[in-house]
């Protein structure tokens, strides 16, 4: 599905409304701990998964970046921002070849979602063993790359739920 918005106003304020709900989502988040380095419910990954739907891949990467950039700002401070912006990207990427797939029903937008969270956290547990030069952070690994493709396939139904009301209110309006 692309965007059946046509007006650029229309557009441009949908973004807004989108960056807003990806930092709250990224607030919640950051509030909300599971208790296991490197892993957090993933509620923004709603957002990105919409973006990637709607818009494409460049509108999704560019939220992602926004959202890494304001949520470094306002609610993590700069010590996180490797971690976040390695994952994100990673993920960004692998669920932008996902979505190949979910375009041909090969792939759910729960596997979609499952894709990108394992990538996620397993970019930023590569990053904390590079940068703090010790592998002894994968010690949590197994139990984070589990928690993840949990979470992950809750936001990824989210996701599918989110879409699908945003498909019926598209052509409604």
């Amino acid at each position: 599905m692309r965007s059946p918005i046509k007006k650029v106003e229309d557009k441009t304020s949908f973004r807004a409304v989108l960056l807003t709900v990806i930092l709250l989502l990224s607030w919640l988040e950051s509030v909300v701990p599971l208790g296991v380095p490197g892993v957090k419910f993933g509620f923004s990954n709603i957002v990105i998964l919409v973006c990637l739907t709607v818009y494409g891949f460049r509108e999704a990467l560019a939220m992602a970046i926004l959202k890494i950039l304001m949520s470094t700002l306002l609610f993590n401070g700069f010590s996180s921002f490797l971690y976040t912006l390695g994952g994100t990207l990673a993920s960004c990427v692998t669920m932008a070849v996902a979505m190949f797939f979910y375009e041909k029903e090969q792939l759910s937008m729960i596997g979609v979602s499952m894709v990108g969270g394992y990538f996620h956290v397993t970019t930023q547990y590569t990053i904390a063993a590079y940068t703090l030069y010790s592998t002894a952070v994968f010690a949590f690994y197994p139990l984070a790359a589990l928690l993840t493709l949990l979470t992950s396939s809750v936001m990824g139904f989210l996701a599918k739920k989110v879409v699908s009301q945003l498909t019926q209110s598209f052509y409604d309006y």
